[in-house]
C-alpha cells in the first residue's frame, strides 16, 4: 500500500489549475486565431481533467494514517500482557507448543495493535 498526502496533492492540483486557467485566459486574447483557440481549448479541458483528479481524491482519501506503536508481550503464567496499554489476552497458542512470549500466536495486541516484536522504534 501507497499513502500519499493529500493536503499536499491537492494544493498541486489547485495550483495546476489555475495555471491552466490562466493560460487558457491568455489564449482568449486571440479570439480569430484558430491555434490559439484550440490551445485554450486544451487548457479548459487540461482544468477540468484537473478539477476532477481532485473530486476523485477528496471522495476515495478518507484514512488518517496512525504511527506505528511498538511493544512486547510480556508473561504471566498462561496470560500475556501487551506492555504498551496492558491488555491481557490467554495464549492457547502458546501453552500447546511451550513458546515464549516473542513466538506467540499474536504478532499484534488485539486492543491498540502495537506491533509485537520488541519495543523498538523502527
Amino acid at each position: 500500500m501507497k499513502v500519499i498526502d493529500g493536503d499536499k496533492l491537492q494544493n498541486h492540483l489547485d495550483y495546476l489549475i489555475q495555471k491552466e486557467k490562466q493560460l487558457a485566459k491568455e489564449c482568449s486574447l486571440y479570439p480569430n486565431n484558430e491555434f490559439e483557440r484550440q490551445r485554450r481549448y486544451c487548457f479548459e479541458a487540461n482544468a477540468l481533467a484537473y478539477g476532477l483528479c481532485m473530486n476523485v481524491m477528496n471522495y476515495y482519501i478518507t484514512t488518517d494514517i496512525q504511527p506505528v506503536k511498538y511493544g512486547r508481550w510480556i508473561e504471566h503464567h498462561d496470560l500475556i500482557e501487551c506492555s504498551v496499554c496492558g491488555f491481557e489476552v490467554k495464549d492457547t497458542y502458546c501453552e500447546k507448543r511451550d513458546m515464549t512470549s516473542s513466538e506467540t500466536s499474536y504478532d499484534y495486541c488485539p486492543k491498540c495493535s502495537s506491533y509485537m516484536r520488541g519495543d523498538e522504534n523502527r
